[in-house]
């Protein structure tokens, strides 16, 4: 019984994220291209590319997770490796955007003041929030005490692959 409901909830996590990810890109296209008229350049496409491939790098665990509960997977050091090598060039994509925002406004590719830079800005926070919720520290919370203790930064519950990367039983 408690692992068909893990199971059901580990489902639910993975087609949320995966649903996430098509429906960011439909709402981006359509919203801000069509509907908005804003230009979409690397400034927003940067952002929003790696808030993707971090969300289904989060759907692809949940998938694991599933498959993990489900005795399906014997071997876990090519996840591991994997997942490492995803943490580390999450890690490098993230510290380069600043990099090349603050490039291609000094160089005058890119105007500073346009509201493209805001949405921009806005995604790379959540793409970054993203990273540290998968990566470090579960930041997504059901109950009210635990967004009440993480609002406080106590007793912060680290993530779920934070946990699998770290176990020394590869």
């Amino acid at each position: 019984m408690e692992r068909h409901r893990i199971q059901k909830q580990l489902v639910n996590l993975c087609l949320g994220e995966l649903a996430a990810s098509i429906t960011f890109v439909i709402v981006f296209l359509y919203t801000l291209r069509i509907t908005l008229r804003l230009s979409i350049d690397v400034v927003m496409v940067y952002p929003f590319s790696m808030l993707i491939f971090i969300l289904l790098q989060g759907s692809f665990y949940w998938f694991y997770s599933i498959r993990k509960i489900n005795d399906k997977i014997k071997n876990r050091g090519m996840f591991i490796k994997t997942y490492r090598f995803l943490r580390l060039l999450d890690l490098i994509l993230i510290a380069a955007y600043p990099f090349i925002i603050v490039y291609l406004f000094v160089s005058g590719i890119v105007p500073i003041l346009r509201i493209e830079n805001f949405i921009a800005i806005f995604m790379y926070f959540f793409c970054v929030g993203e990273y540290v919720n998968y990566f470090y520290i579960r930041l997504s919370y059901g109950k009210l005490d635990d967004i009440i203790k993480l609002i406080k930064l106590k007793n912060l519950r680290s993530a779920s692959l934070y946990k699998e990367l770290n176990k020394k039983d590869i």
